[in-house]
């Protein structure tokens, strides 16, 4: 088994991304505080199973329930294979969440 090099994993610098100032990072654990504020903000409450269930309308039982799930499969991700898109002024845009 091989492993990619962290710089394999990131999208090849693009003069469209850069002119609307989007960066590409790996993730980091330092990142994760600004993952998770995405996932819980932005991914959660769209997700499918969790807006079926209804858990999308119950903001403390959708965190309670996304932790307890997701939390653990986070600290994972710092493999170097999980890749962030940030905006000029460094907010996350999107993760493409890699596990190993």
């Amino acid at each position: 088994m091989t492993s990619s090099s962290p710089s394999s994993v990131l999208p090849e610098p693009s003069e469209h991304f850069g002119q609307k100032g989007i960066t590409f990072a790996i993730a980091k654990p330092e990142d994760e505080p600004m993952i998770w504020r995405l996932l819980t903000n932005e991914f959660f409450p769209d997700e499918p199973v969790f807006r079926s269930l209804g858990f999308a309308d119950d903001a403390s039982l959708l965190i309670n329930l996304s932790r307890r799930m997701v939390r653990s499969d986070l600290k994972k991700c710092y493999s170097g294979l999980s890749v962030m898109a940030k905006n000029a002024q460094g907010e996350l845009l999107g993760i493409k969440y890699a596990l190993v």
